[in-house]
């Protein structure tokens, strides 16, 4: 997050989050703190961000729509899940058309009993159509609110050209950014491209491991050398 003399730069590359655990993640407070020090001014947004949690999300998204200055977004690799509702938050929206933007409804791990989990319901249904609301504000005309909920249901991944056609967002060149998969869910809906990747990534992760086993085994063994 930087500010600049006529204009600041927001840059959400990692989880969204509503406490700070990594350097990473991105959470409301620091959004705050830069949009209470460059009042007016206008913002460029740039996003690469598999989503997090969702009511930092909300909270982001909202800070953003009441920032008086014009808010450009730059989706540099992937805007999923919450950080796509915070990309809904710019008053021009720019996506790469090999980039992606993906919307579905929010989701939770809970417990309990069955007045537990009826509460838990309604209060996704209450989120889920908080979000199909954002979503529809910049849809295309002709573009109606069931079909925003039709998208929310199947988890759809749009590159940015085919999110031109149901939303209001001007579909870049060709983009250059390796997209961040960090906290994304993998099922099948996700795009086989970035599943590749994210086996490349897994299968480094697990080199890397055995590595490590290695060498803390061959540090047991002179250990107990030693101690021989």
């Amino acid at each position: 997050m930087k500010a600049q003399e006529d204009k600041a730069r927001l840059i959400i590359y990692g989880e969204i989050s509503s406490d700070k655990w990594d350097e990473t993640e991105i959470t409301p407070n620091e959004v705050k703190e830069l949009l209470d020090s460059v009042k007016n001014k206008d913002l460029d947004i740039f996003i690469n961000s598999s989503g997090g949690n969702v009511f930092a999300g909300l909270a982001i998204y909202h800070m953003l729509k009441r920032h008086e200055g014009k808010k450009t977004v730059y989706v540099d690799g992937i805007a999923a899940s919450i950080a796509s509702i915070i990309a809904m938050a710019g008053d021009e929206i720019h996506i790469p058309k090999n980039a992606y933007l993906m919307i579905h409804r929010s989701w939770i791990y809970t417990a309990g009993n069955k007045n537990d989990l009826l509460d838990t319901i309604a209060m996704l249904e209450k989120t889920d159509m908080n979000m199909a609301d954002i979503y529809y504000e910049k849809a295309l005309e002709g573009v109606t609110s069931e079909k925003i909920l039709e998208l929310m249901d199947n988890e759809t991944w749009l590159t940015g050209k085919e999110a031109q056609s149901i939303f209001k967002i001007i579909a870049d060149g060709d983009n250059k950014a390796v997209a961040c998969l960090d906290g994304l869910n993998i099922n099948d809906k996700v795009p086989e491209i970035l599943k590749a990747k994210l086996n490349k990534i897994e299968k480094v992760q697990n080199k890397e491991n055995e590595k490590i086993l290695e060498l803390e085994k061959a540090k047991l063994k002179l250990k107990l050398k030693i101690e021989e």
